[in-house]
């Protein structure tokens, strides 16, 4: 794995770190990708995964998407998280994409978080996860993944009003990686 910019990040500070999210492989990946201490947010089902479930499980702040209870659990566990000087991996595509699109819509909550807590949002594009895990894939390929850390947020720059802008400045920040790699989309790649 190669990592980018990593000069962007402070080791000494707190962020909440997104990225896009094309395969199971992404989380680990962020892991190797920052030296902040981190916690992450994901579907609950990954922790029944055999060794990503295994390698996770002291990290991961698990949420069942379909329901509410478990939703608001999952804000909840973040915040105390974060209030207690962790960094914080959110996927704001919400759920691995799918799509040719080279990025989903982004959720609200890292951004929501990140206004809220006034932490600032580190973004990175990881190029090559997809290609080694995809998504009907449970076994990984040799090959190298890049990540490139873009561009670092500061909550100050923005207001709750102005969340869109802050989605999509993270979002630009974002593109220009994937766009060189993948000048045609994904095409059907991670297609389930």
């Amino acid at each position: 794995m190669v990592v980018h910019n990593k000069e962007l990040l402070d080791d000494s500070k707190q962020y909440i770190l997104i990225g896009n999210h094309m395969s199971y492989l992404d989380a680990l990946i962020s892991a190797v990708a920052s030296s902040n201490y981190k916690k992450y947010i994901g579907k609950a089902e990954i922790l029944n995964y055999p060794v990503l479930g295994y390698l996770l499980k002291k990290l991961y702040v698990p949420v069942q998407r379909d329901r509410k209870v478990s939703r608001k659990w999952s804000m909840e566990t973040m915040y105390k998280y974060l209030k207690d000087g962790a960094s914080m991996v959110i996927f704001p595509e919400g759920t691995c994409n799918t799509t040719p699109k080279l990025l989903k819509e982004f959720k609200v909550g890292a951004f929501s978080l990140s206004l809220q807590l006034k932490i600032p949002i580190a973004a990175c594009t990881i190029v090559g996860a997809a290609e080694l895990m995809p998504r009907k894939l449970l076994s990984i390929r040799p090959g190298t993944i890049q990540v490139y850390w873009n561009k670092v947020l500061l909550p100050e720059d923005f207001s709750l009003e102005a969340m869109d802008e802050m989605k999509s400045e993270a979002k630009l920040a974002m593109l220009p990686q994937l766009e060189n790699n993948y000048p045609n989309g994904y095409g059907t790649m991670n297609a389930v």
